[in-house]
């Protein structure tokens, strides 16, 4: 069971009423938003997440720019697991792709996305 103390728990609640304000005014960051919540993930995490998607999605642009291959799936996976994964609600691809999924629209945070999933 994840452990957090009570000033933990506030702070990552009123990080969560801070996303809600940002969702008002952007309804296109809902899905991720909704996600980061359902997850009970913190500031950190979500910076942390944000973060690797932004190199991955740079590491592929630059591969396509100049005809190279593209990072492995399996590393951007294993780096997101490594961020949601919790005891209590273990992290595994489908959560990568969960992710992915929510993110690939939100051109506030990914301008041109090359992370895609084959859904």
């Amino acid at each position: 069971m994840r452990q957090e103390s009570l000033e933990q728990r506030v702070e990552r609640l009123e990080f969560y009423i801070d996303l809600l304000r940002d969702f008002a005014v952007d309804p296109e960051t809902f899905a991720i938003w909704d996600w980061v919540i359902s997850r009970k993930l913190n500031k950190s995490q979500v910076d942390r997440l944000m973060k690797t998607a932004k190199e991955f999605n740079q590491a592929i642009k630059i591969a396509n720019e100049n005809g190279n291959q593209p990072p492995k799936f399996e590393e951007f996976s294993r780096k997101i697991i490594e961020i949601v994964h919790f005891e209590d609600d273990p992290a595994d691809e489908e959560t990568v792709l969960q992710f992915l999924k929510r993110i690939k629209n939100s051109h506030r945070y990914l301008s041109d996305c090359y992370l895609t999933t084959t859904e």
